[in-house]
């Protein structure tokens, strides 16, 4: 298998490095997704992480040298930064970190500062490669149930049978399939976050053909067992819908009545428990520990100030053996909850953070990053999202996709304001298209673009306009 990754490693940088420069940055978003579907931080060798580390390192480092630079957004940037590095600090302190966290924290950053030189078309790029990765993922799930394939990584406690991992949703199936990301969930929240950014193609593009990616995407997540992600999608696939499709009034219409017409001959009762949410699942492990983990939320604020603001460090063995936070066995030392994890761990510093940087996205992203965004809130309730690389990498992908929507918005309002300029210059661009040529009258046109206080702070687009106005030369008349 290491050599298999070493040879995958050297066709994946020769993937990115012969592509032509448009297609740069793309492509090396696609490659990072790729490689991060195929080692899991909790499950994969130590080899295995290691050369998948330091591919997806090489890869977005050379595309760095592509990217567009970005004049708004930095806040963004900033706070998504810092709540992925407060993170890793609590980690190293904690002595829980090893250099192998570490370059996995460096790789994403790289991944959000690459993303602010997104540009639309890129978009689609990343959703079609998306795309491909989850058909694949899907396709081995399926040998997995019916052809008795073995998951690429086992789970962290070294077991890798199937039948043991029971399917709540599909009872008739072997388990639960996990294909290379060591358990279930990632799998699930993974085949969610393709799906969310075909989702944004389909509205913000108008490219209908996109939402059969969210149909296969469906179909894994059900065949995987994992009921909240299908309630995350749910919720997802309904925001998408309803505000996405701005002018279609009547589709929104058409969705709501159809949901409620469901609900009402299905019934809640069947379909909860078509769903693995019936009477049994109160009982469920899974249910006690994240409803005892929710419980205490509230008595994390109730310690001294030092803690509350924060927190206990990142050790999961002591915040759950000193019964900071509840559980349902004494066996379990994980939250399943990021939330109460960032709360318990780095206190009220690093909730904020965290809240700040999803309500920044919401405010400020356009359709890719706030659907981006959703998926991870909302998956954030029942799976620790910033302890696995596919909840890292939709984070960082929003912010970053955020950051690039504030930066071409302001692109379009600074090509607004040169369109808007006054009459004297337009009129003096025209008379010199139009074959002027007394020196006197070009220089006069060329020192009112250069002094205009509207063109002022506009870098290249005003010294462009002065080169016009003065025939093309490179002298600059700028104070």
């Amino acid at each position: 298998m290491t050599e298999a990754l070493a040879l995958a490693a050297v066709a994946s940088v020769l993937f990115v490095a012969l592509s032509p420069a448009p297609r740069v940055v793309s492509r090396a978003l696609v490659v990072t997704c790729a490689w991060v579907t195929v080692i899991p931080l909790h499950g994969a060798p130590s080899s295995a992480l290691a050369i998948g580390i330091v591919t997806m390192v090489l890869v977005l480092a050379y595309a760095w040298m592509y990217r567009h630079r970005h004049g708004s957004g930095t806040l963004l940037i900033c706070v998504a930064a810092s709540t992925l590095l407060l993170q890793l600090l609590y980690g190293v302190m904690a002595e829980q970190v090893g250099p192998v966290r570490i370059l996995a924290t460096v790789a994403m950053l790289l991944t959000l500062v690459l993303c602010t030189g997104i540009r639309r078309p890129d978009l689609l790029h990343i959703a079609n490669g998306l795309a491909v990765l989850l058909v694949l993922h899907v396709g081995y799930a399926l040998g997995e149930l019916f052809a008795g394939l073995p998951g690429i990584w086992p789970m962290t406690d070294g077991s890798n049978d199937i039948s043991s991992r029971v399917n709540a949703i599909l009872p008739q199936l072997a388990g639960r399939p996990m294909t290379s990301f060591s358990h279930p969930i990632p799998f699930a929240f993974f085949l969610l976050l393709a799906s969310t950014a075909a989702m944004a193609c389909a509205v913000e593009f108008r490219k209908r053909r996109y939402w059969i990616v969210p149909a296969l995407g469906l179909f894994g997540i059900v065949i995987s067992g994992t009921r909240s992600v299908l309630i995350a999608f749910a919720v997802v696939t309904a925001l998408v819908v309803l505000f996405g499709y701005r002018r279609h009034v009547i589709g929104k219409i058409v969705v709501v009545v159809t949901a409620a017409a469901t609900c009402a001959f299905v019934g809640l009762d069947r379909l909860r428990e078509a769903l693995g949410l019936g009477s049994g699942f109160d009982a469920t492990a899974s249910y006690r520990h994240r409803t005892a983990v929710v419980n205490s939320f509230p008595s994390l604020f109730g310690h001294d100030i030092r803690h509350v603001l924060f927190g206990w460090g990142a050790d999961a063995h002591y915040i759950f053996d000193q019964g900071i936070v509840g559980r349902s066995s004494t066996s379990f030392y994980f939250f399943d909850n990021e939330y109460v994890a960032t709360m318990s761990e780095e206190g009220l510093v690093g909730l904020l953070l965290l809240v700040l940087a999803l309500c920044g996205v919401l405010m400020v992203g356009d359709a890719h990053s706030r659907a981006l965004v959703l998926a991870f809130a909302v998956s954030a309730t029942g799976f620790d999202a910033l302890d696995h690389l596919p909840g890292m990498l939709a984070f960082m992908m929003a912010a970053g996709f955020a950051a690039a929507a504030m930066r071409r918005r302001t692109l379009r309002q600074r090509g607004a304001g040169i369109r808007e300029l006054p009459a004297r210059i337009t009129s003096g661009r025209r008379w010199r298209i139009e074959g002027g040529t007394d020196p006197s009258r070009r220089r006069a046109a060329c020192r009112t673009t250069a002094f205009h206080p509207q063109l002022g702070a506009l870098g290249r687009a005003d010294r462009v306009l002065r080169r016009a106005a003065c025939g093309g030369g490179r002298r600059d008349l700028s104070p």
